[in-house]
């Protein structure tokens, strides 16, 4: 599959950039006080460039003035968590999707050298119930009444990965999102029967933007999740 050839090559160069840029990756803050970086820019225009090889797209990502919201669409945040990249805590992931007929997700933990893909059939046991939040929010004191177990973690698509992998029960947001901080996880977690919810119910549609509160889990685990969160 072209795909596949893609996220391979892509892989390699994503490695190159980091061994390149790492020690002396130049950070600037962006309109919206957000951080982009060096590595950002410079995985952006790597996948831009692969994907012409392999790929029939139109481009959307964080750090591209690109946003033709069109299938087939390759929605891409270069690096999901910049603010965990400059810290080096580990908290951040490249997060590249593919919104067509046949829909993929691709998350890649270049610190660990670890990727996730919706192609992956391991089934996973979620055992874990405790839920992944933002670490900004968290410490702004938003999940202080919250009575089920919340853990911090920057990053949601990482976040999403570690739902995709069984590593907890839920992922929870209060605040909005775009689509590329979320496009590639969403898929790979719907794969494995783990869906994006809002407070009318299950989302079924893409769209540019989404607003908070979000929750993903599993069906069955929603009407309990609902009952407990507050604010949803």
């Amino acid at each position: 599959m072209n795909h596949l050839k893609f996220i391979k090559e892509l892989k390699i160069e994503i490695d190159r950039i980091f061994v390149n840029n790492l020690e002396s990756n130049n950070v600037e803050i962006k309109k919206d006080k957000s951080f982009v970086t060096k590595i950002d820019l410079e995985i952006d225009k790597a996948v831009k460039t692969i994907a012409k090889k392999y790929l029939d797209f139109n481009y959307y990502s964080e750090e591209s003035s690109e946003r033709d919201f069109l299938k087939p669409l390759l929605i891409v945040d270069p690096i999901d968590g910049t603010k965990g990249l400059v810290k080096q805590n580990g908290e951040y992931c490249v997060s590249v999707g593919y919104w067509a007929e046949d829909s993929w997700g691709w998350l890649y933990y270049p610190d660990e050298k670890i990727e996730i893909h919706s192609n992956d059939s391991t089934e996973n046991i979620h055992e874990h119930t405790h839920g992944l939040v933002s670490r900004s929010d968290y410490e702004r004191g938003l999940f202080a009444d919250e009575t089920l177990e919340m853990v911090p973690m920057g990053s949601i698509a990482k976040k999403l990965g570690y739902l995709a992998q069984g590593k907890c029960r839920f992922v929870y947001s209060k605040t909005n999102k775009n689509v590329w901080d979320i496009f590639a996880g969403t898929v790979i977690c719907q794969r494995k029967g783990l869906y994006l919810y809002n407070k009318n119910g299950k989302i079924n549609s893409y769209k540019k933007y989404y607003e908070g509160p979000l929750l993903w889990c599993a069906e069955k685990d929603f009407d309990e999740l609902r009952e407990l969160i507050n604010e949803f």
